[in-house]
């Protein structure tokens, strides 16, 4: 079984960049966090399920994230990863 790590990507800085200046109203849907943080949409679903991850919206059966948040939590996950793996 594989364990999956969620990481910035390219694609994430590169969407980070363009979107900054509206990055508290720009949403994504799981697929895109997905392909943004080299997942799986189930890895996301997996969170959601145990109430951990960053902040997600859900309304009439339809889930999404605002970029800000998914900003925010990669950076304390990164960083607690890279801090582990210094000590």
């Amino acid at each position: 079984m594989t364990i999956e790590r969620p990481r910035i990507t390219a694609d994430l800085l590169f969407v980070s960049y363009m979107a900054h200046p509206i990055r508290k109203t720009t949403i994504l849907n799981p697929g895109a966090v997905a392909k943004l943080t080299g997942t799986s949409k189930g890895y996301w679903r997996r969170l959601r399920s145990k109430g951990i991850g960053p902040r997600f919206h859900e309304e009439q059966g339809y889930i999404w994230y605002v970029l800000s948040d998914l900003q925010d939590w990669l950076g304390l996950v990164v960083h607690a990863e890279k801090g582990a793996d210094h000590v």
